[in-house]
């Protein structure tokens, strides 16, 4: 029988290693396990779920783990979330990409049944690893057969903007496809499916704010949905590509007061039309790979309160150090440590690489620009021109002047200050790290 908290203790005791505890873990993947269920998410309030989520590593989590960087996602930005410092996106930026993945949740999932007849339905739970008890992972629909009762699989539902190629060019992001195998691990299932939909902007900002709204009213009285619905048609009708969407969000919501279930097919047809899903198998490589970095991850540093390197990209970091930490007044003085000293010399020899090909790319425009003239010349002050090569090819010239406004932000603020002040919108970007000398 295999017991984790055993594991653990030997671990403690320091009878067994770090890596040999992992081995143990890992080598119990093959058998039977049964899934557990953590707790019924049905009544659970938000601060209950925020506490759950907190206390362990969700499917989300993976890709930053394994030093995939994500949505600008760092290791040590998980640490400073798993122990309560900071959310782990303290600026909520992506918050009506967020509700509205959370309102077509149900869109998706009807889509996905018209398209495979698999029957998708929910379980309001939150499931823990067998395992590895700080695995924990809520499933947005199981998948079974017409006529079976049993689960044959799973389907993560996700939505995404109308432009995105990378679907159809690099199938399964992988970010997403770490976070289905973490399910089937922790659920000991074989088949998941991942369903995207593609979604105009206008409407994903549309259903961010009915997600909200639905957030607001227990149940919604029938003069408010009326009134939604009056509102949001109008601005519909103007757009065609938007309508159904609004339609299946006013369905969503307010359900029978709007569009009887029996009438959905048509605009699930609609929809369906920028729709893709992917068959994902259990793989047990990747599971391995998962499971290792997980229990590393949890026990180097949150259960030893020790923060992870910052290995990820500049930008990234940078930007987690400024949410970090908190703005102070005055100038500090800093002794430098001969890794500062190494560093700066390294910085003074990319500042002088810079400095040259800037050099190089002011030759290569100026150079440019003396070949422009004959061109210039042959358009005789047309702005656009057709150039037709000896073997058929078009090239377009254009030579357009660009009209450009600028704003005495001064001059308005004396002059109009009820203006400036209605208009002229004052916002503190992330700090730009400079040194000086080099």
């Amino acid at each position: 029988m295999f017991d984790f908290d055993e594991i653990v203790g030997r671990y403690n005791k320091k009878e067994i290693t770090l890596n040999e505890m992992i081995d143990i873990v890992c080598s119990h993947l093959s058998d039977s396990y049964i899934p557990k269920v953590y707790k019924s998410t049905s009544k659970m309030t938000t601060e209950e779920w925020e506490n759950a989520r907190r206390d362990s590593i969700g499917g989300s989590d993976q890709a930053t783990i394994l030093g995939i960087e994500t949505y600008g996602r760092t290791q040590r930005g998980l640490f400073f979330d798993k122990k309560g410092i900071m959310p782990v996106n303290p600026k909520a930026k992506n918050i009506a990409v967020l509700d509205s993945g959370h309102l077509l949740e149900q869109t998706v999932a009807d889509i996905f049944y018209t398209k495979t007849a698999l029957i998708p339905y929910e379980i309001k739970a939150m499931f823990e690893h067998p395992l590895f008890p700080h695995i924990r992972c809520n499933i947005d629909r199981f998948l079974r057969y017409s006529g079976h009762k049993e689960p044959m699989g799973i389907l993560e539902c996700k939505t995404t903007h109308e432009f995105n190629t990378s679907w159809e060019e690099e199938g399964v992001p992988f970010h997403y496809y770490l976070q289905v195998q973490t399910y089937l691990s922790t659920l000991n299932m074989d088949t998941g499916y991942i369903a995207c939909l593609f979604v105009p902007v206008q409407a994903r900002y549309m259903a961010a704010s009915l997600y909200q709204l639905s957030k607001a009213f227990e149940k919604m009285p029938v003069k408010v949905a009326n009134d939604i619905c009056d509102s949001m048609l109008a601005v519909a009708k103007t757009d065609s590509e938007i309508e159904p969407y609004i339609k299946m969000f006013l369905h969503l919501i307010i359900g029978e007061f709007y569009i009887p279930r029996n009438m959905l097919k048509p605009f699930t047809d609609e929809l369906s039309k920028k729709f893709v899903y992917k068959k994902i198998e259990r793989d047990k490589e990747i599971e391995k790979e998962i499971l290792s970095k997980d229990i590393s991850f949890w026990y180097e540093y949150i259960e030893k309160n020790h923060m992870p390197p910052l290995i990820e990209s500049g930008d990234a970091c940078a930007e987690l150090l400024n949410s970090y930490l908190p703005p102070k007044t005055g100038e500090i003085r800093i002794k430098a440590t001969p890794a500062m000293e190494d560093k700066l010399n390294e910085l003074a020899t990319l500042e002088k690489q810079k400095k040259m090909f800037k050099g190089k790319l002011d030759e290569i425009e100026a150079a440019k620009k003396e070949l422009y003239t004959d061109f210039i010349e042959a358009l005789d002050g047309h702005s656009k021109g057709v150039l037709i090569l000896s073997d058929g090819k078009e090239h377009t010239l254009s030579n357009a002047s660009r009209n450009s406004r600028s704003t005495n932000y001064k001059l308005l603020e004396e002059g109009y200050p009820e203006a400036f002040e209605a208009a002229v919108k004052k916002s503190t970007s992330s700090p730009s790290f400079k040194i000086s000398g080099i």
